[in-house]
């Protein structure tokens, strides 16, 4: 079992300061694309990156779409960092891209990740994080 505080210290060190989990087993609606992603996942985790706040308020969109960019890499960075440090102890996961494919269609009007629902980085794991349903660190 790997205690979700160590993987919020991992997170938070490669640039992601918000980290959470749940177990795979109570995202029932997306078992199917846990199970395609990691067969046998027990946990799913999902990372957070800020934006900046002046950026996203600007009336210029292009600075919005830049900062998204970039806390977009951040997470990526973190995700990456965590998935390949559960690796390293021995544990399967992989890191998953939220933004792939786009949904336009209502109610998402935007990004559709592999497992739905999460706006930023989330990975399969077959550690699992002593949590309830879901807990953010």
């Amino acid at each position: 079992m790997v205690p979700l505080s160590d993987l919020a210290e991992i997170a938070r060190t490669h640039g992601a300061p918000l980290c959470g989990a749940a177990k795979a087993e109570d995202l029932s609606g997306n078992a199917l694309e846990i199970g395609k992603i990691l067969p046998g996942a027990r946990s799913v985790v999902v990372l957070a990156a800020p934006h900046s706040r002046s950026a996203i308020e600007s009336a210029d969109v292009q600075m919005a779409q830049y900062d998204t960019v970039y806390a977009y890499g951040e997470a990526a960075r973190a995700s990456h960092a965590v998935a390949r440090w559960l690796e390293q102890r021995g544990h399967r996961a992989v890191a998953v891209p939220a933004f792939i494919p786009i949904d336009m269609a209502p109610p998402k009007h935007g990004m559709k990740g592999a497992v739905e629902g999460n706006y930023y980085y989330c990975f399969a794991c077959q550690a699992v994080c002593p949590v309830g349903r879901a807990a953010l660190a």
